[in-house]
């Protein structure tokens, strides 16, 4: 069995909780992520996700190969079929994650047309579909 995890921060000012939430539930229900972590803790404990106070805590909290999706990454999107158990993590419009990644760890880029930064749930349908359809 694969295990493919999302961490993620809250887009915090953007979108509201929980419709962030529903809209990343319904990308995971799309392509069978087996588990959603998000950050910090905003929603009643009955929805069906982690939420931790902290990034660390979130990622202390996987298994599998972490993938920091990074606009500056140094891997491209295509290494991220190399790994059977991954963990997604991507920031949000204010944060970053560089601060966690970790020497085992990789960073992930989305190459686009246009120099134009993702938010974390469309580079999350990239990645889903890209990993999915190879």
């Amino acid at each position: 069995m694969i295990l493919i995890t999302i961490v993620t921060y809250f887009e915090k000012g953007w979108l509201e909780p929980r419709t962030d939430a529903f809209m990343w539930r319904q990308m995971i229900n799309a392509f069978n992520v087996d588990r959603l972590v998000m950050v910090p803790h905003l929603l009643p404990k009955r929805t069906n996700m982690d939420q931790f106070g902290t990034m660390q805590e979130a990622i202390n909290s996987t298994v599998g190969k972490r993938l920091f999706f990074e606009p500056t990454g140094s891997s491209p999107l295509s290494v991220i079929n190399d790994y059977k158990d991954v963990v997604f993590i991507f920031g949000n419009a204010n944060t970053h994650n560089l601060k966690h990644v970790g020497s085992d760890d990789l960073t992930i880029r989305i190459d686009t047309p246009s120099k134009s930064v993702l938010f974390a749930t469309e580079a999350g349908a990239i990645a889903l579909a890209a990993r999915c359809l190879s």
